[in-house]
């Protein structure tokens, strides 16, 4: 039974043919679960069209509870062609007379492409950063390492299906970074695509998540529609990396050789400054207060029943609009006023992972943050990577440079390596005191004392 703010009844159905089941996959260990809603027949809840699946997300991570619906509302105001983003609303959920706080009521991801995929030869396929990930491996396809594409519902799989679209990938491998990668992805949707993931700093926005329709017919591959903004804007689980003067997609799946294309960086730039800018001004300025005022007491609600320990630093709206102001002004920078910026790339465990930011071009090295400013012990300092001596800090950087730590790990993962530690040691003696009670033992029972 779904009631509106007024008390009036939106949705009721007594039909056992009615039911929801968990949602997720690595959210669904989070206290706070997800869950999908099975309906007998399609309909419209709470004015959204009509739909017969739907997703309540818990927004597990956001202590906001803003990041999906902002999102989701800003691209569903940005499209105009085909459906780029589900459709939401919140609720406040009881499950058997049990308050188990705000949700996010959505379309699930394959309501959205079901229309496109009827009048069309297309499959639905989603990336996913590991096979683990994929729910019918059967239906996976390996693209690079352990980056798979899963062919998923409302599409059908097959073998001869997998093997076209595996030998189509092979193709676009070869050709992206070339004059022909436009015969091969859409430049306007992903174009669209860079800018949302980019945009609002979604971490995942080339690695997971990630959906596409790919046209038989005209061998074209399309970016959306869009889902799972949990982990963006300005989300930290662990260390003080993100950055509002950073580039999150650029150089990550397809787009760091779709970049070599200038018509491309054309073409995305002109579309942030007509279709991008007036709608995140509007998003900055009003619509984030409007929302926030529309769930201010079943947001307290929802923190007093779960009562999480939130591990990002952004907690508040203003927050929220303090990263989304400041990146705004980073990428207008960058990409309309032609502000040169150097990439400073940090490393850690050992060399072998690392993070950006970008500095205007001859910035003092003292404005990069110390070691400590982003997490790691107060006794370390970075090292200038190719020239093994450290940072000084009295240098204009005036090109890209490496830093790093060697062989320190992220400060996140620090406490493990504390705790590793300590129970190696605690393991050590508890085997050495086995060894000293069976040598008694053994010694006892012989009939002299050990050690003699």
């Amino acid at each position: 039974c779904i009631h509106m703010p007024d008390g009036g009844v939106n949705y009721y159905s007594d039909s056992y043919d009615d039911y929801m089941k968990g949602h997720g996959n690595s959210s669904w260990s989070y206290e706070k679960k997800s869950y999908n809603i099975f309906l007998e027949e399609a309909d419209s809840l709470l004015g959204m069209e009509s739909a017969r699946e739907w997703v309540l997300l818990a927004n597990a991570l956001d202590e906001t509870n803003l990041r999906n619906k902002l999102v989701l509302d800003f691209v569903s105001e940005l499209s105009n062609d085909y459906k780029l983003a589900p459709q939401s609303e919140y609720v406040e959920l009881f499950v058997n007379g049990e308050y188990l706080g705000l949700y996010l009521l959505c379309e699930r991801i394959r309501n959205v492409a079901t229309d496109f995929l009827s009048q069309n030869d297309y499959l639905f396929i989603c990336q996913n950063d590991h096979i683990s990930k994929v729910n019918h491996p059967y239906s996976a396809v390996q693209f690079a390492n352990s980056l798979y594409f899963e062919i998923v519902p409302p599409s059908v799989s097959s073998d001869s299906g997998n093997d076209q679209f595996g030998n189509y990938l092979r193709r676009v491998a070869g050709v992206v970074g070339t004059d022909e990668w436009a015969d091969y992805l859409d430049i306007d949707s992903f174009a669209k695509k860079y800018l949302i993931e980019e945009v609002f700093a979604n971490i995942d926005g080339v690695r997971a998540s990630q959906y596409y329709y790919w046209d038989r017919d005209n061998g074209r591959l399309y970016s959306g529609p869009c889902w799972d903004y949990d982990l963006a804007l300005g989300y930290n689980t662990q260390i003080k990396w993100i950055a509002v003067n950073n580039l999150y997609i650029q150089n990550g799946l397809w787009y760091k050789d779709i970049f070599l294309d200038q018509d491309f960086c054309n073409y995305y730039k002109q579309l942030y400054r007509s279709d991008f800018l007036p709608l995140l001004n509007d998003l900055i300025e009003n619509r984030i207060p409007e929302i926030c005022r529309t769930i201010d007491k079943a947001g307290s609600n929802n923190l007093l029943r779960w009562n999480s320990s939130f591990a990002s630093d952004i907690k508040t709206a203003d927050d929220i609009i303090g990263f989304l102001s400041g990146h705004v002004d980073f990428l207008n920078s960058i990409w309309l006023e032609d502000e040169e910026y150097c990439k400073i790339s940090f490393y850690y465990n050992g060399g072998g992972q690392a993070v950006t930011r970008y500095l205007l071009k001859n910035s003092s090295a003292g404005t990069i943050p110390t070691p400590e400013d982003m997490g790691f012990d107060s006794d370390h300092e970075w090292f200038v990577r190719g020239a093994d001596r450290t940072l000084d800090r009295d240098m204009v950087i005036t090109e890209d440079i490496s830093l790093y730590i060697d062989n320190e790990p992220a400060p996140g993962y620090r406490h493990i390596r504390k705790y590793v530690s300590v129970l190696v040691l605690f393991t050590m003696f508890l085997f050495f005191m086995v060894l000293l009670f069976a040598d008694y033992q053994l010694n006892y029972r012989k009939g002299r004392p050990a050690h003699e």
